[in-house]
């Protein structure tokens, strides 16, 4: 009697766990054609210095933001053409205070913005800030942050002591982690405004290199900003030095894009004679630099801001596979376990095995790792490395319904595990 309750327990767990089984198939055949995929795209970054206003109008029109006697051509109309004409996906920006950030804001409805006052760390108030853009319809936002370039980036409105020479203006970072809906894959952002001190620059780009291993995830990174620098400078070599966790290295993007190059900061007087100190880099096992540009656009012969802004159109690689959960470079079995020992966690979105990017670890996860399996190893997956077929799946559900296991291995046991819910300790 007590054998045969025993039995009609475990054919109980069969019948339900092979219609679990039947559902997780049916997701991984019939979803794989949706899944969004590591596929190429392009990405449009631009970096720009606006030039601060803490007083917004004036009588000069070069110079003043609100040109008292010709709202059609002041510089805030030069700036907002500027990004507008050029249509970037993500924008870096530089010296915005308040008022300039509210104006740019109304006149860019397509994008979302993140920054704090480099002085009290709100985001509200007439400050100063190196905010970040990013086009709405593309990308949402996972995750952001700021740090200060000083001997302690936790506490706003510090800076690096250096040899004294800019101690008046504190220096940040402000950072955005991105899922971008069009290829399916994240990214980190960093925008930055460095010292004028060159030994405060050298110690930034060490600072950065500790936070890129720090913050990153293995994500793949754009930095962009005014480094006050050339490429050649202390810092600057030391951040296009720095390694990243997941094995990439730092490119000069616009360098690297063999568009011609010049000076960046011009002073309102234009030319073109010099080097960039405005630049953006790209991790190397996401982005190719396809083509780049400094925008020495007048209007009327004036100049939007003291800095030309820099662009670069970068290739989107498909280096990394939305189904590597456990962020290692290969999609495997191992990630299967990270979906499975991690199914109905809540999550920061795009995070681990949340793939589809909505904050939970779910059955619509699976397909990414699905469609990707493989990817990474090195080799044609087509050929050495087998898809999930109906055998492995069968495996999949053994592993994914332990009470098979467990009542079938201790059939003495008085007691049956009842959870069909993939494991998750």
């Amino acid at each position: 009697m007590l054998a045969s309750g025993y039995y009609r327990r475990i054919r109980s767990l069969c019948q339900r766990c092979a219609a679990a089984c039947g559902t997780l198939a049916l997701a991984l055949t019939s979803a794989t054609a949706n899944v969004e995929g590591a596929q190429i795209g392009n990405l449009s970054v631009m970096t720009f210095n606006i030039k601060a206003a803490p007083i917004e109008i004036g009588f000069d029109q070069q110079t003043s933001w609100d040109y008292i006697f010709n709202n059609d051509n002041d510089r805030r109309a030069r700036v907002v053409s500027v990004m507008s004409d050029s249509a970037p996906d993500i924008i870096g920006v530089q010296e915005m205070v308040g008022g300039q950030l509210e104006y740019v804001q109304n006149r860019l409805p397509d994008y979302f913005h993140y920054g704090v006052s480099r002085e009290t760390g709100a985001t509200g108030g007439p400050s100063e800030r190196v905010g970040v853009f990013y086009r709405s319809s593309r990308f949402r936002l996972l995750s952001s942050g700021e740090f200060w370039l000083s001997e302690t980036p936790d506490v706003a409105g510090t800076t690096f002591v250096g040899n004294g020479g800019d101690l008046n203006n504190p220096r940040m970072v402000t950072w955005v982690k991105l899922r971008d809906l069009s290829v399916g894959i994240s990214y980190m952002v960093l925008n930055t405004h460095w010292s004028l001190d060159g030994e405060a620059r050298r110690q930034s780009g060490l600072l950065m290199q500790d936070k890129l291993q720090e913050l990153s995830d293995g994500l793949p990174v754009i930095i962009m900003g005014d480094f006050n620098e050339t490429a050649a400078g202390a810092g600057f070599s030391a951040l296009a030095r720095s390694g990243l966790p997941s094995g990439a290295a730092l490119t000069n993007a616009y360098a690297a894009s063999g568009a011609p190059t010049g000076k960046t900061f011009h002073g309102y007087n234009g030319g073109e004679s010099g080097y960039p100190i405005d630049s953006i880099l790209a991790s190397n096992d996401a982005f190719v630099a396809a083509d780049g540009e400094i925008i020495r656009t007048t209007f009327g012969g004036y100049y939007p801001s003291d800095h030309y802004p820099v662009q670069v159109l970068l290739h989107v690689l498909d280096g990394r596979s939305p189904g590597d959960f456990n962020g290692d470079g290969r999609t495997n079995g191992a990630d299967f376990l990270t979906w499975q020992r991690s199914y109905g966690d809540i999550v920061p979105m795009g995070t681990g095995a949340d793939a589809d990017s909505d904050g939970q670890i779910t059955a619509n996860d699976l397909p990414y790792w699905s469609n990707d399996f493989g990817a990474g190893l090195g080799f044609d997956r087509a050929l050495s490395v087998p898809e999930p077929t109906s055998t492995s799946l069968l495996g999949m559900c053994w592993a994914t319904c332990p009470g098979v296991a467990v009542a079938a291995t201790r059939r003495s046991s008085p007691r049956v595990q009842r959870s069909f819910r993939p494991r998750t300790d």
